[in-house]
């Protein structure tokens, strides 16, 4: 794929979880600077964070580079490449930005024959356009059209196809992409459903079941599948706006401190995922009563993307026929892929299968033995 990525001049790669994106797009630059000697690159993501993971592993190769924008936005490390003038940028070998940051002024009119942009599925197309202005004449494109979709808070624009991102347009359009086709993140029970369900089967795992064994402090269903449900038959409150359960909410924070009293994970190993603001806030009240409950990270599922865990727990929240954005197709893959070592869904069946991506994971449960409590 980086062979490929470097010499083409229209590149997509497709990077399911935990197959190494960012190693990829380390490895494009890499060639195009060290061994092609195309200078300088452009390397933009929708995040800063995004762009700083690729700069901290770019520094570490050896590779100058400048880091534009507010320092406030910016990792430390990557603080002292920030230039001062656009000489400074001329000088580098690779340029890091967002992908807005890319038409800032302090980059001056300094052409970039070549361009790699991360985290492109979750760029707006618009945005996507601003690095593309400089003088492109080599583009790769790395994301994953299957997970989360550009926020666009407009609904009319929305409806206009601004949710729609490049990557997944060029794919609609015929550009096949390069798939990264084997996971390390995860233990292989937790990358087999979204490997079959979102991705054809294509996706393998480069991970030993026995390199991520089950985190001790839970009664684990099954001794081969490191995913369980905890069932609930507790009624969500809240209106419109958000929703809480109060009952998933003392079941999660339940799960968690076992798993802490077991001594084996720390709280910052594990990650609490749930779909409303609400749970949200009613969870991180609830944790500060557990050991060093404040480094345990709680966020919603978009809030997770991109990032793992040793262990998530998730909390469902819905326990009606209406599950909202609960059904997402995309949110659902990226709740299921951020764990490494233990997924505990804790949900209601009755009302999550009123989704049919859902029902599907729900069966594969059943059939793999993993409903907790239960033969």
């Amino acid at each position: 794929a980086a062979a490929a990525a470097a010499t083409r001049a229209l590149t997509l790669v497709q990077g399911p979880p935990g197959t190494g994106k960012t190693s990829l797009a380390v490895e494009v630059v890499r060639l195009w600077v060290q061994a092609l000697g195309v200078k300088p690159v452009l390397v933009c993501a929708d995040s800063n964070v995004a762009v700083d993971n690729i700069g901290v592993a770019l520094v570490a190769l050896g590779i100058a580079v400048s880091r534009p924008g507010r320092a406030e936005a910016i990792r430390p490390e990557l603080q002292k490449f920030m230039p001062g003038s656009p000489e400074a940028i001329a000088a580098a070998d690779v340029v890091l930005s967002t992908c807005v940051g890319a038409g800032a002024a302090i980059l001056g009119k300094q052409p970039f024959p070549a361009v790699l942009i991360d985290e492109v599925g979750q760029s707006t197309e618009p945005s996507t356009l601003v690095p593309l202005t400089r003088g492109c004449r080599q583009l790769v494109l790395v994301g994953d059209h299957k997970q989360l979709r550009p926020t666009v808070l407009s609904e009319d624009a929305a409806s206009r196809g601004l949710s729609l991102s490049l990557f997944e347009r060029l794919i609609g359009a015929g550009v096949a992409p390069l798939l990264l086709d084997t996971q390390y993140r995860m233990h292989p029970s937790l990358a087999a459903f979204p490997s079959a369900r979102f991705y054809r089967g294509r996706v393998g795992s480069g991970v030993a079941a026995d390199a991520r064994p089950q985190p001790r402090g839970f009664r684990w269903p099954s001794a081969d599948v490191s995913a369980a449900l905890v069932l609930s038959t507790s009624p969500e409150d809240g209106g419109a706006a958000s929703k809480r359960n109060d009952g998933e909410a003392h079941a999660v924070i339940g799960v968690v401190r076992g798993v802490l009293q077991a001594g084996e994970l720390r709280a910052a190993d594990i990650g609490i995922v749930t779909p409303y603001a609400s749970q949200v806030a009613l969870l991180r009240q609830l944790s500060t009563a557990l050991p060093n409950g404040r480094q345990i990270e709680i966020k919603s599922v978009d809030g997770f993307q991109g990032r793992e865990k040793e262990l998530i727990v998730f909390s469902a929240v819905r326990s009606g026929r209406s599950l909202g954005f609960v059904a997402d197709a995309r949110r659902l893959n990226v709740l299921l892929t951020r764990a490494r070592r233990g997924l505990v869904v804790v949900g209601n069946p009755r009302a999550l299968v009123h989704s049919r991506h859902w029902a599907d994971w729900l069966l594969w449960i059943e059939r793999h033995a993993a409903v907790a409590g239960h033969a």
